[in-house]
This record gives C-alpha cells, sequence and structure tokens, in this order.
C-alpha cells in the first residue's frame, strides 16, 4: 500500500487503516524484555471493527559460549487474538 491507494473498500471508498502500537521495555536479570499491544481502532484493512491485532512478549539475551564469543538470542511469543492465531518465534540476531 502507497499513499493509501490500497487501502479501499469494495465501493471505492479510502478506509484510512489505522494500526496504534504501544511496548514497554523491562529487563529481568540479565535478560531484556519487552511486552507490546497492537491494535486497529476502527474498521479497515487489518479488522472489520476495533481488534487487538497482536499481543507479544520477547525477551532477549546474549548466551555466552566461550569467553571472548556470545550468540545473542531471542524468544517471542505472538498471540493474535483478531485473527485467532497464535507464533512462537526464536531467533538469532544478527549485526
Amino acid at each position: 500500500m502507497f499513499l493509501g491507494e490500497g487501502d479501499k473498500n469494495e465501493k471505492g471508498e479510502q478506509l484510512y487503516s489505522t494500526y496504534i502500537s504501544a511496548s514497554y521495555p523491562f529487563s529481568v536479570g540479565n535478560t531484556d524484555c519487552e511486552i507490546n499491544i497492537g491494535v486497529s481502532p476502527w474498521k479497515g484493512m487489518y479488522s472489520d471493527k476495533f481488534d487487538v491485532a497482536a499481543i507479544t512478549a520477547k525477551a532477549s539475551k546474549n548466551l555466552k559460549v566461550i569467553d571472548n564469543f556470545s550468540l545473542p538470542i531471542f524468544v517471542e511469543l505472538v498471540l493474535s487474538p483478531a485473527q485467532d492465531n497464535a507464533y512462537l518465534v526464536f531467533g538469532l540476531k544478527f549485526r
């Protein structure tokens, strides 16, 4: 979607789709954590009404392998009430 061209209903009317997200980062010991919630406040491309699109909880940590090398790993739980889905994601960060 670019400049709203793909954000129209079946009658060709502009939907003004909106997605609002808020997050809160914090730490537990030496583990970085973050919780996030994303909502669609009204009918648009993302939902037919106000809906919670995603609730996310993420934890990341540098896992020490040897003295001078560690792996930056993370795990993330994503719940999507609007789509009735849940995802568990594991990963490595590359910088």
